[in-house]
């Protein structure tokens, strides 16, 4: 873990298992938030492996089980993933402010792949562990 003078709290990931996922198919993993501490959010990241002949997208969407959702509509991944057997690599959502996910919430992820072909997605999302009532 990587921590900061100025911060107190070390960089942290949170991670879906890489999803294969078959074209027109949805798969909806969880990311599952410890029950130690609360979870500050500051950026979204995504790895893509394809085919160098996929043309299409790969929808993402993500909320929590208690039902808030992160976007009106699916996101299309390409626009934020570093991909592999590309020259592509995407610049990571990063939140104006970070968003905090109490202690031992759900994270529900739709992944949709509108490819021509099969598609290993994986999220994660970066920021740090916050003590309770911090």
């Amino acid at each position: 873990m990587l921590k900061s003078v100025m911060d107190p709290y070390p960089v942290f990931c949170y991670a879906i298992t890489p999803q294969t996922i078959a074209t027109t198919v949805t798969v909806q993993p969880t990311i599952n938030i410890a029950n130690d501490c609360d979870f500050r959010i500051l950026e979204i990241r995504a790895v893509i492996e394809k085919a160098a002949s996929v043309s299409g997208n790969v929808l993402m969407q993500m909320r929590l089980s208690s039902g808030e959702f992160f976007s009106n509509t699916g996101i299309d991944i390409y626009s934020f993933a570093s991909m592999e057997q590309d020259a592509f690599s995407g610049y990571p959502i990063r939140l104006p402010e970070p968003v905090t996910i109490p202690a031992n919430s759900v994270i529900e992820v739709s992944l949709t792949n509108n490819n021509g072909e099969t598609v290993t997605v994986q999220v994660q999302l970066w920021g740090y562990k916050v003590p309770r009532g911090n």
